[in-house]
């Protein structure tokens, strides 16, 4: 759901920051560690997993990426012709006219980076999907250069 997008990014980065300042007192008090996790922590964790699972195809494997993002890119021209045909506005990037990896070069940078950076300050081995996300994205335009 693109609609809490933000927020749910800006509330985890504020966890993963309020983490980070509590495990760097408590190393300095020397105190016994609290659970890092609360109930709502975990509720905030797990909605931005399913989050990044949900967009996971712009940092999957090259093979895996370049299909899904045909693909999705199919489903958005599908569902503009269907909105065009009940006479309804055509949504944003729904209407055929602009090419996969015209999508994901909006997409990559405004919403998958930005969400695998505020997983990866809680996860830092994630970081090679973020470095994935960027690779795949050069491949997806210099395949659409190639075959222009």
């Amino acid at each position: 759901d693109m609609a809490r997008h933000v927020e749910m990014l800006d509330s985890f980065k504020g966890w993963t920051a309020q983490q980070q300042q509590q495990q760097q007192q408590q190393q300095q008090q020397k105190q016994q560690q609290q659970p890092l996790l609360k109930e709502e922590d975990k509720h905030l964790m797990l909605q931005l997993l399913l989050k990044a699972a949900d967009i996971s195809n712009a940092f999957r494997k090259w093979d895996v990426c370049q299909r899904w993002t045909l693909l999705v890119s199919e489903e958005f021209r599908v569902q503009g012709d269907a909105e065009r045909v009940r006479s309804l506005p055509v949504s944003n990037f729904m209407d055929g006219s602009v090419s996969p990896a015209a999508m994901q070069t909006t997409f990559v940078p405004l919403i998958v980076v930005p969400l695998l950076q505020a997983l990866c300050a809680a996860f830092p081995t994630l970081k090679v999907l973020e470095d994935r996300a960027w690779e795949n994205l050069k491949r997806l335009v210099a395949e659409e250069e190639r075959t222009a």
